[in-house]
């Protein structure tokens, strides 16, 4: 099935997935058109966010006419911090 896909910026886009795929892989997908990690983007459909990475398209009920809205988050500076000690305490 495609998914249409748009931004904050009203740029659409279109991906292929299946039904039995997950939120996360279609974050995956998403994250490879935009250029950005799955775990940097939050999607909303029908007014609601995705937030079960784990739920599956087919229980999204999407319609035809349905589309996506994605969103990049960043990184909070926090987590960035924790990121770069886990890296830095292996060298």
């Amino acid at each position: 099935m495609k998914v249409a896909v748009r931004t904050l910026q009203q740029k659409k886009f279109e991906v292929e997935a299946e039904p039995q795929h997950t939120i996360l892989d279609l974050k995956e997908k998403i994250g490879g058109v935009q250029g950005q990690l799955a775990e940097h983007l939050k999607l909303f459909y029908a007014g609601k966010t995705l937030t079960d990475d784990s739920s599956s398209l087919e229980s999204l009920n999407m319609t035809e006419n349905g589309y996506l809205l994605v969103m990049v988050v960043k990184a909070s500076s926090y987590r960035l911090e924790q990121v770069l000690l886990v890296l830095n305490s292996h060298y």
